[in-house]
């Protein structure tokens, strides 16, 4: 999906985070962080490593209380709720690490991403077939312990997981990490299916050229600050995001 395919700018936002500040006990990791998403764009979240991107994404997900500053998801606040309370007002969180049931099938762990909704079996059956139309290498699999799939297999599986909890907006932390580039570029080639479908989502990436293909929007962290903020296109057309990894930005 590029930038013009995306929602106008003037849409109120889905996911609004301002002056928010976290961190892990007493180390401060984040600087009064301002960010928009709004309904059906895929917004991207890039920075270096130890900027910031997967704390930001832990706070709002509510897995790491905010120090100060406010998150609303749909005009409601959910900055400092429990996670089970931010992920029932539609928020989900695909965390970095490929977090399967190891010692469950692939289809045993799909039906655990819907059991907040408790769906008859039949709906449910549903919804997994449809996971697995969007993942063809699931449906292959599907009787398989998920612990044995590949690096990449487990990707896709965490985010048919996390679709079954029918998010208004997923979270994917680090989408690519460690997978090889060829599944790297599926992996990002699904994720702008489901947003062309009218998905909203959030992803921080290390790879720009990837997550700048999906996105029509993205933020660049630096030390715990926004640093840069700026459509896809202008973040393609310039050196603003390789200032900042290098420390040349301001």
């Amino acid at each position: 999906m590029s930038a013009a395919d995306q929602p106008a700018a003037t849409a109120a936002p889905l996911l609004a985070v301002s002056g928010l500040c976290s961190g892990y006990g007493p180390v401060q990791v984040l600087y009064g962080i301002d960010i928009e998403v709004r309904r059906g764009e895929v917004v991207a979240l890039l920075g270096p490593n130890g900027a910031g991107k997967t704390t930001l994404l832990r706070t709002i997900a509510g897995q790491i209380r905010p120090l100060a500053g406010t998150i609303t998801m749909d005009g409601r606040p959910v900055g400092g709720l429990a996670p089970e309370r931010v992920a029932g007002a539609g928020l989900v969180l695909v965390d970095e690490g490929r977090a399967v049931f190891p010692t469950l099938t692939v289809a045993e762990n799909l039906m655990m991403g819907a059991h907040r909704r408790r769906l008859p079996a039949r709906a449910l059956a549903a919804e997994c077939e449809r996971a697995y139309d969007l993942f063809p290498r699931l449906a292959d699999r599907r009787t398989q312990i998920a612990g044995k799939l590949s690096g990449g297999e487990q990707q896709m599986l965490v985010i048919a997981r996390a679709l079954l909890a029918e998010p208004e907006l997923m979270m994917i932390d680090e989408a690519s990490m460690g997978l090889a580039p060829n599944i790297s570029e599926l992996v990002f080639e699904t994720i702008g299916r489901l947003a062309a479908g009218g998905l909203t989502v959030l992803v921080t990436e290390q790879y720009v050229r990837l997550a700048l293909e999906v996105a029509g929007r993205g933020y660049v962290l630096k030390q715990g600050h926004i640093d840069v903020a700026a459509s896809a296109d202008e973040l393609r057309r310039s050196d603003l995001v390789e200032a900042s990894y290098l420390g040349g930005g301001s």
